[in-house]
């Protein structure tokens, strides 16, 4: 899912093999519009922008998540296809009173997750339980 270094690879190989490629979304950031006005920029992951482009481009289908995505796509000109995704980010959960347990969810990509603040937290607040 998502444009990056792999859907590029994915997108040529594809090409080169006169295989369909389909691009899934991962997250509104696949269309950043500002691709569109600096091409020649990168991304928070210093991804070159033309990388990530010929990922949108060479899709012979785009699969987005919700309809913010799908505008963003469109302003690339493209037509996506609509999945929603099937867990409910809306959802409320009752408030715990005295909870004790934080959950960190996220990968280990310093510039965009930090997960050095984290473990900044984990030293300084040793009354909770951290897992992720």
């Amino acid at each position: 899912p998502g444009v990056s270094e792999v859907s590029a690879l994915t997108a040529w190989y594809c090409k080169t093999h006169a295989l369909p490629y389909i691009m899934l979304a991962g997250s509104d950031r696949d269309f950043d519009p500002d691709m569109l006005v600096n091409p020649e920029g990168r991304n928070v992951y210093h991804i070159p922008y033309p990388l990530l482009l010929y990922s949108i481009r060479s899709a012979d289908r785009h699969i987005v998540q919700n309809p913010a995505q799908a505008e963003l796509a469109r302003r690339y000109g493209v037509s996506p296809i609509l999945i929603p995704n099937p867990m409910n980010l809306e959802r409320v959960y009752p408030r715990v009173e005295d909870a004790r347990q934080v959950l960190w969810v996220g990968n280990t990509e310093e510039r965009v997750k930090q997960p050095g603040l984290m473990l900044n937290l984990i030293r300084q607040m040793p009354e909770y339980e951290f897992g992720s």
